[in-house]
């Protein structure tokens, strides 16, 4: 069992109460100098990569691609701050398990605050849509 970059959610450091097995990790490598990536979790020892296959698989000629925004997000700290807005741009925050937590428009540059953890903000403007995923802390 190894764990890296292990957020709790109550704020509590119950490293005490892993089990005593468990290796808590500094950095994103395993003891054997491999990075912990998931290509490098799902591979196992066959160097299975189903990528090529989804890939291959995807039809693309069906879905129209969206424009992309000129609008700007990104967060430091507590803080998600969007910049750019020209325009009436609706605003959408997503948790990491996909659940919408907030959604309001906006009409000019502005900032928010939003808690601790890794999160899907969607700006959808008169010019195109974006999703960046931003942590605060």
């Amino acid at each position: 069992m190894y764990e890296y970059g292990t957020i709790e959610l109550s704020g509590v450091n119950n490293g005490a109460s892993r089990a005593m097995w468990a290796t808590l990790l500094t950095t994103p490598v395993l003891t054997d100098g491999t990075d912990i990536t998931t290509f490098n979790f799902t591979k196992g020892t066959d160097g299975w990569d189903p990528l090529p296959a989804l890939i291959a698989a995807d039809v693309t000629s069906v879905r129209q691609r969206l424009p992309e925004t000129a609008v700007k997000v990104h967060a430091f700290a507590d803080k998600v701050y969007i910049s750019k807005v020209t325009a009436r741009t609706n605003v959408r925050v997503y948790s990491i398990n996909g659940t919408m937590t907030k959604a309001f428009d906006v009409y000019g540059d502005t900032d928010f605050p939003l808690a601790p953890g890794f999160w899907f903000i969607q700006v959808q403007a008169a010019d195109g849509i974006k999703t960046v995923k931003v942590t605060t802390f």
